[in-house]
């Protein structure tokens, strides 16, 4: 999977990191620093257009121990956001 989008270098490490732990293999490409869109090609061909990137989530506070959405991911309210499939048929 080719992930596209600007994050720093930390980042990518830890997230390859943890990724392959669960048989996840990341491959980031930078192509244009100046890039804004975000997307996920897919090792099988096909596309995943992401509007807002991996920012969908409203503020929360991290630093309430007993708060449900600090360590609950399903618990957190999203920002609206819209996610595109698209499928390479050649």
């Amino acid at each position: 999977m080719l992930l596209n989008c600007i994050v720093s270098s930390s980042f990518m490490n830890l997230l390859r990191e943890k990724s392959e732990v669960q048989r996840i293999a990341i491959k980031e490409d930078f192509k244009d620093e100046q890039i804004h869109a975000r997307h996920i090609v897919m090792d099988k061909g096909g596309k995943i257009l992401l509007d807002r990137g991996l920012d969908i989530f409203q503020h929360y506070e991290m630093n309430d121990t007993f708060s449900f959405d600090n360590h609950l991911q399903k618990f957190r309210p999203c920002k609206a956001f819209e996610v595109t499939y698209m499928e390479d048929n050649t």
